[in-house]
């Protein structure tokens, strides 16, 4: 639990980065595979991604949703992780 906002502040600057790291780490060939058999794909999962962080304002904070539709669009890597690193980066400030 935080007791002070810098702290959360803290965390959440260094998970955005672990997680640019991560999506940093895939390629497009890589967004088509199932995590496991029958389940979401790991570009389904970074779309998730994107669209979770606006439930973020449902606990007061301010963060913008991303433009479009919520289903996992089939784009490349690099425009789901910048949609997902930009709104993370852009909630903090």
């Amino acid at each position: 639990m935080y007791t002070k906002t810098s702290d959360f502040l803290a965390e959440w600057k260094q998970e955005t980065a672990v997680t640019q790291r991560l999506l940093d780490s895939l390629t497009d060939e890589s967004l088509k595979q199932e995590v496991a058999p029958g389940y979401r794909t790991l570009g389904q999962l970074a779309w998730h991604l994107v669209w979770s962080l606006s439930y973020l304002k449902d606990l007061g904070l301010h963060v913008s949703k991303p433009e479009g539709k919520k289903r996992h669009p089939n784009r490349p890597l690099s425009s789901q992780a910048s949609t997902a690193v930009s709104l993370m980066n852009s909630s903090t400030r």
